[in-house]
């Protein structure tokens, strides 16, 4: 029940709500909270997008690298008393896959696997950005052909550097050096350089240039 003021008449409460300018406030200052939270999430996005893409990478170009360490490794090897594929093994090519390259880019070997079987190995980076694994032919040339496989992603990473330097002596040695690059993202990069030990001691030869 109201209460009633001296001359009879009801006496309702006023009650005070929100004026325009204070509504206005409180939607700018609800709007600068919403934008700066969405601004830190798209942020924390973009890098977290950035380190599952290096990350990838790395992860990338170092199985590559443990391949070429894997099978480098065994250039050269023939078992005791194969006077067959003795003279077909010795050597291990070292050559380009262009002319106009300033440091070679490819490398090829023999070896006989665990099967007893002559296997034609090496390694060679394309005009395409990719690297590739020969794995069939006999054939010292640096040239992609049928005989050769990609094994880095073409939809993904550019290898920007791959060469192979060779050093004699009774280990002879190679230095590998390798670059992988984000195809969305050139500024992102990943070098690794390794040096493989050839215990078998294949000598240099040189590789028919590609064209």
């Amino acid at each position: 029940m109201h209460a009633k003021s001296r001359n009879g008449h009801s006496h309702i409460p006023i009650k005070n709500g929100f004026t325009l300018i204070e509504i206005l406030v409180a939607l700018a200052i609800g709007l600068l909270v919403i934008g700066a939270a969405y601004s830190y999430f798209i942020s924390t996005l973009r890098t977290s997008n950035a380190l599952v893409a290096q990350s990838r990478l790395q992860q990338e170009i170092r199985s590559a690298a443990d391949l070429m360490q894997r099978d480098l490794r065994r250039a050269g090897y023939v078992p005791n008393g194969d006077t067959t594929n003795a003279t077909l093994v010795n050597t291990i090519w070292i050559g380009k896959t262009a002319s106009s390259l300033p440091n070679d880019n490819c490398v090829i070997y023999r070896y006989v696997d665990e099967r007893g079987a002559l296997r034609n190995g090496g390694f060679l980076l394309g005009p395409d950005g990719r690297l590739y694994m020969k794995n069939a032919g006999s054939s010292n040339t640096c040239q992609i052909s049928s005989d050769w496989i990609a094994i880095s992603a073409s939809n993904f990473t550019t290898v920007s550097r791959f060469t192979v330097v060779y050093t004699g002596g009774p280990r002879p040695r190679l230095a590998i050096g390798l670059t992988g690059t984000l195809q969305n993202d050139s500024k992102v990069s990943f070098p690794l350089d390794q040096t493989i030990t050839l215990f078998n001691a294949p000598a240099k030869g040189a590789a028919t240039t590609g064209s």
